[in-house]
């Protein structure tokens, strides 16, 4: 594993990851962002049983239903969520997270090929937003 120097971190954590899943073969690849975003070896599998380990408990039902949801043949494939994060050292951080399904098929045919989405480190926003209510109070 390459470890990268503090400033170097910070600023791959600025930036979107990005991720794809191949429905087809369970395939998932996420991009250095995403795992610095989450705190994550380079090395480590990519799948959605790392993600949900690493989704706050409080959050993790949602994000389930989200990503279901998206994959259902009736439904429009996309989901759009913010949800919390906890990173191998403890740290919780907020993220935002959005995906789009391409099915295959139509009517009771359609099934889900592949996914492509993005999530955005969004800590320093969402802290700001819960701590405003609190500097009327």
């Amino acid at each position: 594993m390459t470890h990268l120097p503090m400033t170097a971190a910070r600023l791959l954590a600025a930036y979107p990851g990005t991720f794809d899943v191949n429905h087809e073969t369970g395939e998932q690849s996420w991009s250095p962002e995403l795992r610095t975003i989450f705190g994550l070896p380079e090395d480590m599998a990519a799948d959605y049983e790392v993600l949900f380990k690493h989704v706050h408990p409080e959050d993790r039902r949602r994000v389930i239903a989200a990503i279901v949801r998206s994959l259902r043949s009736e439904g429009p494939g996309r989901f759009a969520i913010e949800h919390r994060i906890i990173r191998p050292d403890g740290t919780v951080r907020w993220v935002y997270a959005t995906s789009h399904t391409q099915f295959h098929g139509e009517g009771l045919e359609r099934r889900p090929i592949c996914a492509i989405g993005m999530v955005s480190d969004i800590t320093r926003q969402k802290e700001a937003e819960l701590a405003e209510p609190a500097a009327y109070a």
